[in-house]
């Protein structure tokens, strides 16, 4: 029977580009997160 193949196929169709989002979404929270390091450091540093 194929049919786990076809729903394999489906899922993987089907979350793609919902994993793209997630990565890009990682990736800005990870952006941030050095930003507001180095924000932090800067400011303990003139502090």
């Amino acid at each position: 029977m194929s049919t786990p193949i076809l729903y394999e196929a489906f899922i993987e169709e089907y979350f793609k580009p919902e994993e793209k989002t997630m990565r890009e979404m990682m990736k800005a929270m990870q952006t941030q997160a050095l930003l507001e390091r180095a924000e932090a450091e800067k400011s303990a540093n003139e502090g």
